[in-house]
């Protein structure tokens, strides 16, 4: 009755939690994981883009957000296309 009231929060039991084995994913799953984690970054480099370059033709001035987010996208996509050390 106590390990009831005790995880009444919503949070998993631990040993759910302990359990959990990564290799036991789908290889599948982990690739369309991967290619949507890709195109996600890439929409984001573009969009970044084509609003500063939208935002100079207007004449206004580049929101540091929007720099810092292209910035880490790119720098996203650079860290996950390049190879390993290891391969």
């Amino acid at each position: 009755m106590a390990e009831n009231r005790a995880n009444e929060g919503g949070s998993p039991p631990r040993d759910a939690v302990a359990t959990f084995d990564p290799d036991q994913v789908p290889s599948d799953t982990l690739g369309t994981i991967y290619l949507m984690t890709i195109v996600i970054l890439g929409i984001t480099v573009i969009a970044s883009l084509v609003g500063a370059i939208w935002l100079t033709l207007a004449g206004q001035e580049i929101p540091d957000l929007l720099v810092s987010l292209g910035s880490a996208a790119i720098g996203a996509l650079a860290g996950l296309l390049a190879p390993s050390a290891g391969d």
